[in-house]
C-alpha cells in the first residue's frame, strides 16, 4: 500500500460508513501505520452517496463519533465541519482534530468560504481540538494576512 512505502506520512480519509465498516477500515489504516485518519462527514457528501445506490453511509451522532475516535490510537480527525455545532460535536467525541472544510464549495455552489467560518468554530473549542482548514480560497490568505 502506498501509506506504509510512504512510512506511514499520510492521513487516510474515509466515508461515514456503519461504525462496523468503520472498524475493519480502522484496522487497514493501522496497519499502514497512518499518522492519523480521518472521516468526511459533511451531509452534502452523504447525499452524493446515497444518490449513487444503496450505500451504507449515515450522519453520525457524538456517541458514534466517539466510538470511532477509541477503537484505535491513532489520531482520529472530523473533516467537514462548517458549523460551530458540528466542531462541539467533534469536540464531545474525543476527535483529535477537526477540517473546516466545504469540498472547496464542488458539492453546494452557495456554501460559505471556509474562512468565513473559521472565527465561530475557533470560538467554540478555542485550543481543545487541532484545527485544519481547505478550501483554498483567496479570502483565506487576505484573511490571516491582515492579522
Amino acid at each position: 500500500m502506498i501509506i506504509k512505502a510512504a512510512n506511514g506520512i499520510a492521513v487516510p480519509t474515509i466515508k461515514p460508513w456503519k461504525n462496523e465498516k468503520v472498524l475493519d477500515q480502522v484496522k487497514m489504516i493501522e496497519e499502514t501505520k497512518a499518522m492519523a485518519f480521518a472521516m468526511d462527514i459533511d451531509s452534502a457528501g452523504l447525499l452524493n452517496l446515497a444518490l449513487m445506490g444503496n450505500l451504507p453511509v449515515s450522519s453520525k451522532s457524538v456517541e458514534e463519533l466517539s466510538e470511532i475516535s477509541s477503537m484505535t490510537k491513532i489520531p482520529f480527525i472530523v473533516k467537514g465541519v462548517m458549523t460551530a455545532s458540528s466542531a462541539e460535536k467533534a469536540l464531545k467525541s474525543g476527535a483529535y482534530g477537526i477540517v473546516v472544510s466545504s469540498h472547496g464549495g464542488r458539492v453546494l455552489a452557495d456554501t460559505p468560504a471556509t474562512c468565513a467560518m473559521l472565527p465561530e468554530i475557533r470560538k467554540m473549542v478555542g485550543d481543545k481540538l487541532k484545527i485544519f482548514v481547505d478550501g483554498g480560497k483567496f479570502e483565506l490568505v487576505l484573511m490571516y494576512s491582515k492579522q
